[in-house]
C-alpha cells in the first residue's frame, strides 16, 4: 500500500501477457496496456483546497468591497501608519456634506465659497452679507466673532442619500452673532436682518433671496427650506419654496412647560432637522415636535418639569422615530414611535440609547439599548429580540453592526454578538488605563482608538472581526493626536501643531 503523499503508478495493458497456447488452468492475471497515467493524491487534494480557498477569498473580498461608502468603514490598513498628504479644505468639507464654507472678511462681510474637491481651488464665490461693523475683526482674529449665518446643502441627486451630489446651498444669512468673551457663551450681538438665500452649486448663482422675519436654524426637505425660530419662547416653524422663496406654510407651536428663561441651560435656539419628508423641532428645554412636510403636527411631546429631551434618532431600515427623555439621576427612557400620529402605539424600551455609528444594514430594524445589559429590539414591532450581559459592564459606549454581528464597547471590554440571536462571538479585555475614543472598521478588523489618562498619544489597535484576536497595533505618525474615518474610506488624522488634517495610510 502506498504511503500518504506518494505517487502510485498504474499500468493498463492492451494485450494479455500469456499467449493463448501457453495458457493453463491457473487463474490468470490480465493487464491491459494503456498509456501510463501518474496520479498524485496530494496534488488533487491541494488543488481542491486551493480552489476552495480562492472561492472563500473572493467572497471575503466581495463582502469587504460591498462596505465601501458606509460611515465608519475605511480602506484596509496594511503596514505602518504614515502621513500620505494634506487634506484640502474642499476635501475636508466633503466629509461634512459639501465642498463649501461661509467665509468672513475683516469688515464683517460674508460670502460662500465653493471648492474643487480634487485641488482645493475656489470654483466660485457668492456674496451673502455686506460690510457689517459689529462683525468686523482684525486680520487673523476671525475666531473672536462667531457669526450666526449658517448654510447647508440640499436638493441632493438622491433625496435619501445626503452624501450624493447637491444642487443647492441653502443659507440662513444673519448680521447677528456672538463676541468671544473668554467663555463658551460669549456676548450676543443683536440681529437686525435675516435672509433666506438659495444658491446653485453649479456656478453660485442666486436661485432666491428673501428677507424673513427671523430664524435660528434651517433644514431642507424635498423642495422646501424649513426655518425655525423662537418668538416669545414659542417655537415658530416656517416652510419656504426653494425655487421661489415663497412662504408655503407656518406653524406656531405651544410654549414648552419649562422655557430656557426658567433654567441656566444656556441655549435658547429652536433646532430643526429633516428626516426625509418629516421634520423634527427641538426647543428649550424639554419639548420636541414631529411634523409632516405639509406642516401637519404628527407628534408633540412636552417632557414636563421633571425631565427633558435627551436625544432622538431614526432607524434607517424602518424609518421608526425613537426619542429619549431623562429623569432624575441622569437615567433616560427611550420610546419607540410605531405610529407617528398615534401615541397609544408607542413602545417604551428598557435602558438607555445606544447609538450605532456604523451600520451596514446586515441586521435590518435593529435598535440597541444598554444598562444592566445589552438589549436588542425590533424597530418594526417594538418587541425585544434578545438581551445579554455576557462579558459586559453596565454601560455600553459605542456600537457597530457589521456583517451580521453587533460589536460594542463596554467600559474596557470589546465584545461581539450575533446580531439576530445575541449569542456571544467573542470578548476582548482592553487596557483599563485607557478610554475608547473611536470605533471603526475596514471590514476585516475592528479598530479601536485608545486614549490614555496621562495624555499620551493614542494608539490604534485592530482586532480580528471573527475571533477578537489582536491583529494590528499601530502608533500614530509623529505629531498626529487622533484619527477618524472619512466618508470616502480614507483615514484622516489631525496635526495639532499646524491645526491641519492629513491623510493617514
Amino acid at each position: 500500500m502506498a504511503r500518504g503523499g506518494e505517487m502510485q503508478v498504474v499500468e493498463l495493458d492492451d494485450a494479455p501477457d500469456v499467449a493463448p497456447d501457453e495458457a493453463d488452468d491457473r487463474p490468470r492475471h490480465v493487464r491491459w496496456r494503456r498509456p501510463m497515467v501518474v496520479v498524485s493524491v496530494v496534488a488533487l487534494v491541494g488543488a481542491a483546497l486551493a480552489g476552495g480557498q480562492w472561492v472563500l477569498d473572493a467572497r471575503e473580498r466581495s463582502a469587504i468591497a460591498a462596505l465601501a461608502g458606509i460611515p465608519g468603514v475605511i480602506a484596509p490598513i496594511d503596514g505602518d501608519l504614515r502621513v500620505l498628504g494634506t487634506v484640502t479644505p474642499a476635501e475636508l468639507g466633503d466629509q461634512f456634506g459639501g465642498s463649501g464654507e461661509v467665509t468672513s472678511a475683516t469688515d464683517g462681510s460674508q460670502a460662500y465659497q465653493w471648492y474643487d474637491p480634487a485641488s482645493g481651488a475656489t470654483l466660485w464665490t457668492a456674496p451673502l452679507l455686506g460690510p457689517t461693523p459689529q462683525l468686523a475683526h482684525d486680520e487673523g482674529d476671525d475666531q473672536s466673532i462667531r457669526f450666526a449665518t449658517y448654510c447647508q446643502l440640499g436638493e441632493h441627486a438622491d433625496e435619501d442619500d445626503d452624501t450624493s451630489p447637491a444642487r443647492r446651498v441653502i443659507c440662513l444669512v444673519s448680521d447677528g452673532g456672538e463676541q468671544d468673551g473668554g467663555d463658551w457663551m460669549g456676548t450676543p450681538l443683536p440681529v437686525t436682518t435675516t435672509r433666506l438665500v438659495v444658491l446653485d452649486t453649479e456656478d453660485g448663482s442666486v436661485v432666491t433671496d428673501r428677507s424673513i422675519d427671523g430664524g435660528r436654524t434651517v433644514a431642507v426637505t424635498p423642495g422646501l427650506a424649513i426655518v425655525a425660530d423662537l418668538v416669545d419662547s414659542a417655537p415658530v416653524v416656517t416652510a419656504y419654496d426653494l425655487a421661489t422663496g415663497a412662504q408655503v406654510w407656518q406653524r406656531v407651536l405651544p410654549v414648552p412647560t419649562v422655557t430656557a428663561e426658567d433654567t441656566d441651560i444656556g441655549w435658547h435656539d429652536a433646532f430643526v432637522n429633516a428626516i426625509g419628508r418629516r421634520i423634527v423641532v427641538q426647543s428649550p428645554v424639554n419639548r420636541f415636535t414631529l411634523l409632516a412636510d405639509d406642516g401637519r403636527v404628527l407628534r408633540d411631546v412636552d417632557a414636563g418639569e421633571q425631565s427633558g429631551i435627551v436625544s432622538w434618532w431614526v432607524d434607517a431600515s424602518t424609518h421608526r422615530f425613537i426619542y429619549s427623555t431623562s429623569g432624575g439621576g441622569g437615567a433616560s427612557t427611550p420610546t419607540l414611535v410605531i405610529d407617528d400620529a398615534d401615541p397609544s402605539k408607542d413602545r417604551p424600551l428598557i435602558g438607555s440609547q445606544v447609538y450605532i455609528a456604523t451600520d451596514d444594514g446586515s441586521v435590518p430594524g435593529l435598535v440597541l439599548t444598554g444598562g444592566r445589559k445589552l438589549w436588542a429590539w425590533d424597530a418594526a414591532s417594538g418587541k425585544e429580540s434578545w438581551s445579554t450581559d455576557d462579558g459586559l459592564a453596565s454601560d455600553i459606549g459605542q456600537a457597530m453592526v457589521l456583517r451580521g454581528d453587533v460589536i460594542v464597547t463596554s467600559a474596557n471590554v470589546l465584545a461581539a454578538f450575533d446580531g439576530r440571536t445575541g449569542k456571544q462571538r467573542w470578548t476582548h479585555a482592553l487596557d483599563a488605563t485607557t478610554t475608547v475614543t473611536n470605533l471603526f472598521t475596514d471590514g476585516r478588523n475592528i479598530y479601536v482608538e485608545l486614549q490614555t489618562a496621562d495624555g499620551e498619544l493614542p494608539v490604534l489597535i485592530g482586532y480580528d472581526r471573527t475571533t477578537g484576536d489582536e491583529a494590528v497595533h499601530q502608533a500614530y505618525p509623529a505629531g498626529i493626536d487622533g484619527v477618524y474615518p472619512a466618508l470616502d474610506g480614507r483615514l484622516i488624522g489631525h496635526d495639532p501643531a499646524t491645526d491641519r488634517y492629513v491623510v493617514i495610510g
